[in-house]
C-alpha cells in the first residue's frame, strides 16, 4: 500500500490507535446468545460427513470459548435441524439440554472470567435451509447454524477448522487454504481446510461435488473457478472464462478504494444450478443462470463484483449487529455501483443509481419504508432487505456526491484500514468520514440513515 498523501496517512495512524484491539469497535455489542456478551466464541474445529443421497451431515465440532464475565450462565449454541446430539468436555463440568432449537449447555460451576475452555459436540443434521444438496454436488447457504453447532451472534468472529470426509472423487472448496487430503476407509478421502483469521460465522461454508476447475492469476495471488461439466451446466471452459473475465481487474479496483489487498491468498467462484448468490470468506457461490446472463449481456456481471467486495466490506469489516446491517450490504452495492462507472463509465453507474432508487420506491409505495440503520437491536427477520442494500447503496451515492471524489474515497480508505477485521457500528463510519473530511455530518446522517426520507436523485 502506498499513500502519498500525509495527513491522511497521519489520521489512519490515529485510527488505527483509537480502534478496540479486541477485534470489535469500541461501542459496547450486545451477543445473540448466552448471557449478554458473556462468551467469546474463538475457533471451530469440525469435522463433517456428508450423505448427498440422504442430504444429511453427520458432525462432529469441538468449540473453543471464553468466558468474558463471571457467573453461571449457560452457552446457548443451535440446535435447529440437529438430532442425536452428545456434549461432552474434558475442560469443564456440564450439563445440556435441548430447548426449541437451542442446544443450552450448563456449566455446574461458575466460570472465571477470561477462563478458556472447549467442548465436543457429535450430531446428525438434516438441514432445510443452510444446505442444498444434489446427486452430483452440495454447498452451503448462509444459514450457519443450520448445519453446525454453532452460536448466532453476527458480531463474533472466530477461526475454523474443518475436515470432509467425502468420496475421492469430489472435489471440496472451503474457507481458507486446504492444508492436507488423507486417505480415509471406503474410498473416501479427508479433506482438511483451515482457515486462520477469525471470520464472521455467517461466511462459514464449503461445496462438495464433481466439479471442473480452472484457474488465473492475480499478483501472484489464484483465482479459482469450479463449475459443473458442460452437459449439466451449458458451460465449458472458454465460456467460464468470459463470464468471470473482470475478476483480476475487479480485485485490483477493490484494492485500490480500500487500500488492502486481498485478504486471502486465493480466491475462488463456485458455479452451481439457479441464482444463488451467496458470500462466504474466501470463495462465493454463484448461479449458473446468472453466469449465462453475462454471456448474452457482460454489463450483468454485478453479481460477481458483490461476491467479491464482500471480502472487503462485510466479511473482513462486519456490523456488529442487525441494527446496522447496511454496512454490509448497502456498502457493497453501492460498490458494484462504483466499479460499473469503471469498467463501463457514467451511464453504467447512473443506471445502477436508478435502479436502486426504482427497488425503495416500489417498496416505499408498499408500505415498507424503514430506516437504515437503528439505535436500538433488531432480529435478523426484522431487516428491510430492499432498503438496506438499494438504499444503503444512495446514502453512499449521496455521500460521495456531498463530500466530492478526494475526501469521500479517503474517506472510504480510511474506513477500510481502521475497521479490518473488526465489527462495526454506523457510528463508526460517521466518525471516519467527518475526521477525513472536517464535516459535520450528524444531520446528513440523521435525515438519510436513522431517517424514512427518501432521496430525489436528478441526473
Amino acid at each position: 500500500m502506498i499513500i502519498k498523501n500525509n495527513t491522511l496517512l497521519c489520521l489512519l495512524l490515529t485510527l488505527a490507535v483509537t480502534v478496540s484491539n479486541t477485534g470489535v469497535s469500541a461501542h459496547t455489542l450486545t451477543a445473540d446468545f448466552g448471557e449478554k456478551a458473556s462468551f467469546d466464541v474463538l475457533h471451530y474445529d469440525a469435522s463433517l460427513t456428508p450423505d448427498l443421497i440422504e442430504k444429511a451431515i453427520d458432525g462432529r465440532v469441538t468449540v473453543t470459548a471464553k468466558k468474558l464475565s463471571g457467573g453461571k450462565g449457560p452457552l446457548v449454541l443451535s440446535a435447529k435441524y440437529k438430532t442425536a446430539i452428545k456434549v461432552t468436555s474434558d475442560d469443564v463440568k456440564l450439563s445440556y439440554q435441548i430447548l426449541d432449537d437451542d442446544l443450552v449447555i450448563n456449566f455446574h460451576s461458575p466460570l472465571t472470567v477470561d477462563q478458556r475452555f472447549s467442548v465436543d459436540i457429535e450430531y446428525h443434521a438434516a438441514p432445510k435451509r443452510g444446505m442444498r444438496f444434489y446427486p452430483d454436488h452440495m454447498f452451503t447457504v448462509y444459514h450457519t447454524g443450520n448445519w453446525l453447532v454453532s452460536h448466532a451472534d453476527i458480531a463474533d468472529k472466530a477461526s475454523f477448522d474443518l475436515t470432509l470426509v467425502h468420496d475421492k472423487k469430489l472435489k471440496t472448496i472451503g474457507n481458507g487454504h486446504l492444508v492436507s487430503q488423507k486417505p480415509a476407509a471406503a474410498g473416501k478421502v479427508y479433506s482438511h481446510w483451515q482457515q486462520q483469521t477469525p471470520i464472521p460465522l455467517y461466511t462459514f461454508g464449503f461445496a462438495l461435488g464433481e466439479f471442473l476447475q480452472q484457474s488465473t492469476a492475480y499478483n501472484n495471488q489464484a483465482v479459482n473457478f469450479f463449475y459443473r461439466p458442460v452437459q449439466l451446466s451449458g458451460l465449458n471452459r472458454e465460456k467460464i472464462k468470459d463470464v468471470f473475465a473482470d475478476v483480476p481487474d475487479m480485485v485490483r479496483f477493490f484494492e485500490e478504494k480500500s487500500a488492502i489487498a486481498l485478504p486471502n491468498k486465493q480466491y475462488s467462484y463456485v458455479v452451481v444450478p439457479g441464482t444463488v448468490a451467496q458470500e462466504a470468506a474466501g470463495f462465493s457461490m454463484v448461479g449458473e443462470k446468472f453466469a449465462h446472463t453475462v454471456l448474452e449481456q457482460p454489463g450483468e456481471n454485478w453479481f460477481i463484483a458483490h461476491e467479491l467486495a464482500h471480502e472487503w466490506w462485510g466479511n473482513s469489516i462486519t456490523c456488529a449487529g442487525f441494527s446496522h446491517f447496511w454496512l454490509n450490504e448497502g456498502l457493497v452495492q453501492f460498490m458494484v455501483a462504483a466499479y460499473q462507472q469503471h469498467l463501463f463509465g457514467e451511464q453504467a453507474y447512473h443506471r445502477e443509481i436508478k435502479l436502486a432508487l426504482a427497488r425503495v420506491k416500489k417498496v416505499v409505495a408498499k408500505g415498507r419504508n424503514a430506516p437504515l440503520a437503528f439505535d436500538t437491536e433488531i432480529a435478523e427477520q426484522d431487516i428491510n432487505h430492499s432498503i438496506v442494500y438499494n438504499k444503503g447503496a444512495l446514502v453512499f451515492y449521496l455521500l460521495r456526491e456531498k463530500l466530492g471524489e478526494q475526501h469521500f474515497w479517503q474517506a472510504l480508505k480510511a474506513y477500510s484500514l481502521a475497521f479490518a477485521g473488526k465489527s462495526v457500528v454506523t457510528d463508526d463510519l460517521k466518525q471516519v468520514f467527518e475526521q477525513v473530511s472536517g464535516s459535520n455530518l450528524s444531520p446528513f446522517f440523521q435525515r438519510w440513515v436513522y431517517g424514512e426520507e427518501i432521496p430525489v436523485i436528478k441526473f
